[in-house]
C-alpha cells in the first residue's frame, strides 16, 4: 500500500513512499495529474485569438509543458533552458506531446526564442 508523503496542488505534483518486505526495499514514486493542464492547452489551441494576441504583442505561446514531460526530456538530454536545443524542443513536442501544443499552428524551431518565466514563491 502506497503511502502519500507529499502533495503539491498547484503542480498536481504527488509522492508516495511503498516498501516492499519481501524485498526489502523501498520506492518513491513521483507522479503528476496532467489533464488540467491539457484541457487548459487545448482550450487555448481552440481559441484563435489566442496567437493573434501573442503575434501581436512580439511573442507566441507554443505549448506549456508540465515537470514530468521536462523530466522525460531532460532524460532524452534535452535542455530546455537551452536557446541553442530549440528545434529538438520543437520537435520533441511535435512528434512525441502535441496535446502540450496552445496553438494548431506549427514552428521549426529554427530560431531561438524559449522564454522561461521566473518562477517566484508568489504563484
Amino acid at each position: 500500500m502506497s503511502e502519500l508523503l507529499d502533495f503539491d496542488p498547484d503542480t498536481g505534483i504527488a509522492h508516495y513512499f511503498d516498501y516492499d518486505h519481501m524485498t526489502d526495499r523501498s520506492h518513491i514514486t513521483t507522479v503528476q495529474d496532467v489533464e488540467p493542464l491539457l484541457e487548459y492547452n487545448k482550450a487555448l489551441r481552440n481559441d484563435p485569438r489566442n496567437f493573434q494576441r501573442g503575434v501581436k504583442h512580439g511573442w507566441w505561446l507554443y505549448a506549456k509543458i508540465p515537470a514530468v514531460v521536462q523530466l522525460k526530456m531532460r532524460a532524452k538530454g534535452i535542455n530546455l533552458t537551452d536557446p541553442e536545443a530549440t528545434k529538438r524542443i520543437m520537435q520533441e513536442i511535435n512528434e512525441h506531446y502535441p496535446a502540450l501544443k496552445c496553438t494548431e499552428k506549427n514552428d521549426s524551431g529554427t530560431v531561438a526564442k524559449i522564454y522561461m518565466p521566473p518562477v517566484s514563491d508568489a504563484e
